[in-house]
């Protein structure tokens, strides 16, 4: 009898979040607690057990389990320490086993570990060996490291976005797993990078050549701006936008620029500052609306943060974007009857019809209590 172990760590990291992300910020879940929640909704470890538990023969174990329901601030040291402590240990308590499931997000980070899906892999094969398959489940924006790559034997990852596929994606990750315990495929992940600038030095040189024929060619310096903070060049990002705005103050797209730049540094304030400057000038500016109600959720601003959101939804109804954070929004104020309906219409949106077509995802009806959801 194939016994698989299944573990769950996920957060996903917004590093101009200001706030660190602490232990008490997740929701932990040790042995058969993960199970027993998992089972009951939508998640990739309700997807893998949806397989593994009507596979004749198969003993699924469950082990541990860490989540942050949505993007958090840079992962405090103390709280990686806690987490990774428990979710290893968790492996060492477990019986023999012939395969494992971890359900990943492939975007957490933090000062003490920028890699640590690539850590928690590393170290399990440290503890089970290099023989035993295991199968990793990602967000399909998760950061592909080399450690991940070279200690996991599978990787799937969502399909959609924003995302209605966690218990698909769950159900792929097991059913790849017992294919590879069968002998039927062995996997080979390669990684091939894209750079989204692929002739970044040539835009640069280009516009360098324009801005010394016209120091004051506002247009080079905001365009500069772009392929800088494209290229992670995020200080002088800032530096190009705030030259096109000492030519030209009522320059929209420079004041939209630096906001981007500024909250990409952790700037929250002067992000909000630019955003408003940009609005100020374009009103109804339904990206630059949904930025800044982003920037003044993450302040803990909740009541300016829902007025962006409001007046963005207003402009732009099919913007999805905009529905899924005023209701994380209200969320964070237990306002749940209130939110589930926003965040549910992001299955409505015109982008994600075709794809959801005859999908059966498991679904609040609105009607049962919020609690442990």
């Amino acid at each position: 009898m194939p016994r698989i172990l299944v573990a769950e760590c996920k957060q996903e990291v917004s590093t101009f979040n200001p706030h660190p992300s602490t232990y008490g910020d997740f929701d932990i879940r040790h042995g058969a607690p993960l199970f027993d929640y998992h089972a009951k909704v939508g998640t990739e470890v309700g997807g893998v057990l949806d397989v593994l538990c009507k596979t004749p023969g198969v003993e699924p174990v469950p082990t541990y389990g860490a989540c942050f329901i949505t993007s958090g601030g840079a992962l405090a040291p103390e709280a990686w320490s806690r987490i990774e402590r428990e979710f290893l240990d968790a492996l060492r308590q477990a019986p023999p086993a012939d395969g494992v499931i971890f359900c990943m997000h492939g975007a957490m980070a933090g000062p003490a570990e920028w890699d640590p899906e690539g850590k928690l892999l590393e170290e399990t094969r440290n503890i089970l060996g290099e023989k035993i398959p295991i199968v990793v489940s990602l967000d399909l924006h998760g950061i592909l490291t080399e450690r991940m790559v070279k200690h996991a034997s599978g990787i799937v990852a969502y399909h959609t976005y924003p995302h209605v596929d966690f218990f698909q994606t769950g159900q792929r990750a097991a059913r790849l797993l017992l294919r590879i315990l069968a002998g039927e495929v062995q996997p080979v992940t390669a990684v091939e990078a894209v750079p989204a600038l692929g002739r970044g030095d040539e835009a640069l040189a280009a516009l360098d050549r324009a801005l010394a024929l016209n120091p004051r060619y506002v247009d080079a310096h905001v365009t500069r701006g772009t392929v800088l903070e494209a290229r992670g060049d995020t200080q002088e990002a800032v530096a190009c936008a705030e030259r096109a705005l000492a030519l030209d103050g009522r320059k929209f797209v420079a004041h939209f620029n630096r906001g981007h730049a500024l909250a990409a540094l952790g700037e929250v304030d002067a992000a909000i500052s630019s955003y408003t400057a940009a609005l100020e000038i374009a009103p109804g500016h339904v990206e630059a609306l949904n930025n800044r109600g982003n920037l003044y959720r993450y302040a803990n601003a909740f009541d300016a943060a829902l007025t962006d959101y409001a007046a963005a939804a207003a402009r732009a109804p099919e913007f999805s974007h905009v529905h899924v954070n005023a209701a994380l929004c209200l969320f964070a104020l237990g306002r749940f009857g209130e939110a589930w309906p926003l965040y549910e219409r992001r299955l409505a949106t015109p982008e994600l019809a075709p794809i959801l077509d005859g999908v059966q995802e498991p679904r609040w009806d609105g009607k049962a209590p919020l609690a442990d959801k």
